[in-house]
């Protein structure tokens, strides 16, 4: 049921060809086939999505260390991207469990 729905929003993604909306439910339909039980076994994403907020966390922390001591606007700059990508990824586990869920 769960696979059918991620199917059906994947063909409509492919129809307008929204690549990062393709990407994203192909990685969610991977999970579901690969992690998800009649039971809705969630255990794994979790793990996934805490690890996620804690990478999110340090990059945070180097981020304002980097701005507390005045380091230099290159390694600030490096540092605040980081913390981007952090969130981005953080963002996906998030759309990648909220799909899974039974009535995601």
């Amino acid at each position: 049921m769960k696979e059918e729905r991620l199917l059906e929003q994947l063909e409509q993604a492919q129809s307008y060809g929204n690549r990062g909306r393709i990407k994203g439910l192909e990685r969610a339909l991977a999970n579901v086939r690969a992690y998800c039980t009649e039971h809705g076994n969630t255990s794994l994403m979790d793990k996934k999505i805490r690890a996620k907020r804690e990478k999110m966390a340090k990059r945070e922390k180097e981020l304002y260390k980097a701005i507390h001591d005045n380091d230099d606007a290159e390694k600030i700059t490096t540092k605040r991207k980081k913390l981007v990508k952090a969130l981005e990824e953080l963002n996906e586990a998030l759309e990648e469990f909220e799909l899974a869920l039974p009535n995601g």
